[in-house]
């Protein structure tokens, strides 16, 4: 795992790329109790420990992949039904 650490200037010039003043300006369209960034990590646990522990908070989620989506389905019945009709041989 990569980790590239930013120095202070390096954060002000990302910020004001983006257009805000600060973090919490970055932040203040997001609901407040989405901004939970305490995770509760035991004091001196190694970055495997916390790596294992991430990966079993995310197997939680579920993948879209797996899951069959109906969006559009209601539009494809309407489209390719005259289209089906109107290559049938009369």
């Amino acid at each position: 795992m990569q980790y590239i650490s930013n120095t202070p200037e390096n954060k002000i010039e990302m910020l004001r790329a983006i257009g805000v003043a600060d973090f919490e300006e970055l932040l203040a369209k997001v609901p407040k109790p989405l901004r939970k960034f305490d995770m509760n990590i035991a004091p001196g646990i190694s970055e495997l420990e916390l790596l294992r522990e991430l990966v079993e908070i995310g197997h939680a989620n579920h993948d879209f992949r797996e899951h069959a989506c109906y969006l559009g389905r209601g539009f494809m019945i309407i489209l390719f039904r005259p289209l089906c009709r109107a290559g049938a041989p009369q």
